[in-house]
């Protein structure tokens, strides 16, 4: 049996510019031409097929596609190697394809809110996605273990509440810019407890999560750096320095109140 380079294609369901592309890079060479000079394909091209792709199958490329197949050595040993780093290479895809799908499931939820959106809230949230693990680990590195656990042990629909109530919040806080709400008035402080009540509802020792709060602020302070690369900003710029302010007139009030009150 020998086939035209089309024919071939078409029996086995390959295009005429891959099976161009596999000649030309060396993984797959026809060994006969007819008289015009034309490739021709058979039984042992179609083998050599097969077997390019079962390896790109479960993923291989075709730099050591090549490499086993066209090597004088025992492949078969290499390859019998080798299938464990695939499997590990193949799990952490897997991981990367379920890690996106929650992402995209999850900005899904948020576009469809009907809550007014930003590039800034959404690009932090796909973030904390794609770096959950790094950012699980640095808690675990600056923080206690119970209140890692109480951010990390949230099921997936604690997270759309969560993130449905912090468009909300987020909402408010424009409203509030645009109408030119003075930071110490009642319904910017309400915003800010609101925030506050957000983070920490989960959290059961708040005294021992303020002072670790505290402290990693400080290490923010003398790295500003660090937090923007691990921690991007729900909020924009004007939002973080009203809500900045709003705090500052908290603290300033309670510091004022009478001792008791």
């Amino acid at each position: 049996m020998k086939l035209t380079i089309s024919e071939f294609g078409r029996r086995a369901n390959v295009s005429v510019r891959t099976l161009r592309f596999y000649d030309e890079v060396g993984i797959l060479t026809p060994s006969n031409y007819n008289e015009a000079g034309h490739r021709l394909y058979g039984l042992e091209e179609l083998s050599k097929l097969q077997q390019v792709q079962s390896l790109k199958f479960i993923g291989y490329s075709l730099q050591d596609i090549k490499g086993l197949l066209t090597s004088e050595r025992n492949t078969l040993n290499d390859f019998k190697d080798s299938l464990t780093l695939q499997l590990q290479l193949l799990e952490n895809k897997r991981k990367e394809i379920d890690q996106a799908i929650s992402a995209v499931k999850r900005t899904q939820a948020i576009t469809d809110s009907g809550h007014p959106i930003t590039w800034t809230l959404l690009s932090s949230i796909l973030f904390q996605e794609e770096h959950i693990d790094d950012q699980v680990q640095w808690a675990k590195e600056n923080l206690s273990e119970e209140i890692v656990e109480s951010f990390i042990d949230v099921p997936s629909t604690d997270w759309e509440r969560w993130d449905k109530e912090m468009l909300a919040i987020s909402t408010e806080v424009k409203r509030l810019i645009a109408n030119n709400v003075p930071p110490s008035s009642s319904e910017a402080f309400a915003v800010v407890t609101k925030l506050t009540q957000l983070f920490t509802e989960n959290v059961e020792d708040l005294e021992a999560f303020s002072k670790q709060l505290e402290a990693m602020q400080k290490h923010f302070d003398d790295n500003p750096l660090e937090m923007e690369f691990r921690f991007p900003n729900t909020f924009t710029q004007e939002e973080a320095d009203y809500l900045e302010l709003i705090t500052q007139e908290m603290e300033n009030q309670a510091g004022d109140s009478p001792p008791g009150r």
